[in-house]
């Protein structure tokens, strides 16, 4: 995002004789004469920038950086996050910037403890920021602001009243009549933006201003006004899979319900796939098209990858068995066909009931759960292993098993089940146009649409059962079958591949890895069955290697759904990391700020092990934001130069290192290779408030 950041605060640094040149001025104002116990209080940090310039917006675009505030405030009181107006636009080509001219004002609440007593308390304010023209300058102001406190009720300050009037006509708003419909797709992301009923005029003149800077500036925005609403499309820097979350803020100065009100609009909204726009209302003498579409998509759904490998399973189990038992192939069949429907059937209804809630679900939402995909990709990668040989699965250890007389009829049904599940994040040719359609039509026509789907999944295999002419065409059974068989197994083992691919885009690598890590003890316990619970050993050693190799697999399973489920890095309640270059550095050294600078890389175990047992905890996490310690990580996962020399000049020719500089200007101070909490504690030690 910040790539000509550098280049800036060069420019800034290398300009000396404006060192003391502001063109900012920085004020707190309260909105009440006075504090009491049990009420909030609401104060205004405001920036009035002198022509030509301007500051940052919470995305700053392509260069600069936004506001920082650290808040030294009484006893018991905690300050709310700050609301931020609605930002502009502002080009220096080739960059885009998002900030403010002229004048921000931001607001903050800060909430006094129940039990609050004396005459007066001060609210101190560190605020950080950029400003820029030409060039760029960075600065800082500590603010005070004193309020007494009183029994009596707030009263509001008449001086600043017209100011948190203006700050507050500024912010987006979050709750608002028009409909606001996030979708992902073609790597882009569209924006569908629905007016309540009644006369509304359309704006045309909107902008998106995404929250997240790794989206960049979505310089090449399309807004499509219409008497339906308005769509906004765009290209975002990096893809957001289905299942997040996209952030922003809708822009339009001729404002939502006037040209005086609501000129922001506040978007949060979970992104859905993007054939899954609400798609225009069909009469009803039109409903046989997308039921037709949806049968023909059910047909082809058969031929996507996630759902090819549990067909064939089912293929196979037939073709051992045909033309002789035709009784029994004619009952697996049927249940087959009532596991797919009974499985969309349910599907369907729990997504009628959540949209019916007000929820924006679409089509595959069981796969937006990262446990439930890791448990996935362990079930298609045990059966994998089956397939292929490794070992051999019982019938009551899976509903895919070979088939026998008793469990014929459980595994055909939950082979439907387990076909229909892997097939929810696939959509088929003519599928799409007919899952669009049943997801905004009454729930009786959507769930019309649903069984047509299944029962268009169901027909491949129910014909080749059912139709007597087929069978002569199914090759007697023989030695080619356990050949086919096994690559069944290769099959299953390339749709955990794409579910791990699928875990790795929701978690990130490192639940991915930690899932692998999972795989691996499974694949032992395969490997514990397969060498030693054979008829050729004792009943003792069978029973014990059973014992043990399912414990593994059955462990690593577990461990797998923990680790998809764990919290990633980057949480709120870890660090805010920011990323390691001498300028940043110096630059935080001459203002004063103690600076943490951890090199690392991600293949260095060691360094993870630190990271999670010193470096996430929760002690020295708030040690860190307590003492305003700013954290930078040198990331030495790919060579680079920078980096070398820095570890080169603490004497070091890899990582880990850790060095802490401290607000006294002395030299850092180098923390031990093996760190602990208490190793961080002590460094930090004897650093202040002050």
């Amino acid at each position: 995002m910040n790539g000509f950041l550098p280049i800036l605060l060069l420019l800034a640094l290398a300009s000396p004789l404006l060192a003391d040149d502001v063109h900012t001025k920085v004020s707190l104002a309260p909105e009440t004469t006075a504090v009491r116990s049990g009420d909030p209080v609401w104060v205004a940090l405001r920036f009035q920038i002198d022509p030509g310039w301007h500051i940052y917006w919470v995305n700053s675009g392509d260069s600069g950086l936004p506001p920082r505030v650290k808040w030294t405030l009484p006893a018991g009181f905690k300050a709310g996050p700050w609301l931020w107006p609605n930002p502009e636009k502002i080009e220096t080509p080739p960059l885009i910037n998002f900030g403010y001219k002229d004048e921000a004002i931001l607001l903050a609440r800060l909430d006094p403890p129940a039990n609050l007593s004396g005459g007066q308390v001060t609210f101190e304010a560190d605020v950080d920021w950029l400003e820029c023209s030409d060039i760029c300058l960075t600065q800082k102001a500590h603010l005070a602001l004193k309020r007494p406190v009183s029994n009596d009720p707030p009263i509001p300050e008449t001086q600043w009243a017209p100011l948190f009037a203006r700050a507050r006509a500024q912010l987006p708003v979050s709750e608002s009549e028009w409909r606001v419909q996030a979708f992902s797709g073609q790597n882009k992301i569209r924006l569908l933006l629905q007016p309540p009923p009644g006369k509304f005029t359309i704006p045309s003149d909107v902008l998106f201003f995404p929250s997240d800077p790794a989206l960049g500036t979505a310089p090449d925005q399309s807004v499509s006004p219409s008497e339906e609403g308005l769509t906004l499309e765009f290209t975002p820097a990096k893809t957001v899979p289905v299942g997040g979350r996209l952030d922003g803020v809708l822009v339009s100065q001729r404002g939502w319900r006037g040209p005086a009100s609501e000129k922001g609009l506040a978007v949060e909204s979970i992104l859905l796939a993007w054939d899954k726009a609400p798609a225009p209302a069909v009469a009803p003498e039109s409903r046989i098209t997308p039921i037709l579409l949806a049968f023909l998509g059910g047909i082809l759904l058969n031929l996507m990858p996630c759902v090819l490998p549990v067909l064939s399973i089912k293929i196979l189990s037939f073709l051992q068995h045909a033309p002789e038992e035709r009784r029994t192939a004619f009952r697996q069949a049927v249940l087959y066909a009532v596991g797919i429907l009974v499985t969309f059937w349910a599907l369907a209804f729990l997504l009628i009931v959540l949209r019916n809630a007000g929820r924006e679900i679409g089509w595959g939402f069981q796969l937006q759960s990262p446990g439930f995909v890791a448990f996935l990709s362990g079930l298609f990668f045990v059966m994998g292993l089956s397939f292929a040989g490794v070992f051999e699965i019982g019938t009551s250890l899976t509903v895919l098993g070979r088939f026998n007389r008793r469990a014929a009829g459980t595994s055909a049904f939950f082979s439907g089940v387990l076909a229909t599940v892997v097939a929810t994040p696939c959509t088929a040719p003519f599928m799409g146009a007919a899952l669009g359609y049943a997801l905004v039509q009454p729930s009786a026509v959507a769930l019309l649409i649903f069984t047509a789907l299944g029962m268009g999944m169901a027909a491949p295999y129910s014909l080749l059962v059912l139709w007597p002419g087929l069978a002569r065409w199914v090759p007697r059974p023989g030695p080619w079958m356990d050949a086919l068989k096994q690559g069944m197994g290769f099959l299953l083992l390339g749709t955990t591949v794409w579910l791990l691919w699928v875990l790795g885009r929701q978690a990130g690598a490192e639940v991915m890895t930690g899932v692998l890590g999972a795989f691996w003890l499974i694949a032992l316990g395969a490997w514990v069955l397969r060498r030693w619970a054979t008829p050729a050993r004792s009943n003792e050693t069978r029973n014990l290697a059973r014992v043990i190799g399912l414990l593994l697999i059955l462990g690593g399973g577990a461990a797998g759904i923990l680790m998809s489920s764990r919290p990633t890095a980057g949480s709120p309640s870890g660090l805010a990391w920011e990323s390691y270059s001498p300028e940043r550095l110096s630059e935080l050294r001459r203002s004063g700020h103690p600076v943490f600078v951890d090199f690392t890389a991600a293949w260095c175990i060691t360094c993870q092990v630190n990271e999670r047992t010193a470096l996430q905890d929760r002690n020295v996490v708030d040690r860190f934001q307590s003492l305003g310690v700013v954290p930078l990580k040198a990331d030495w996962t790919t060579y680079d130069p920078v980096i070398t020399r820095a570890l080169r000049d603490h004497g070091r020719s890899g990582v880990p290192l850790y060095v802490f500089y401290g607000r006294d200007g002395e030299p850092g101070k180098v923390l031990p290779a093996l760190l602990t909490p208490g190793a961080v504690m002590r460094a930090l030690k004897g650093e202040n408030h002050e």
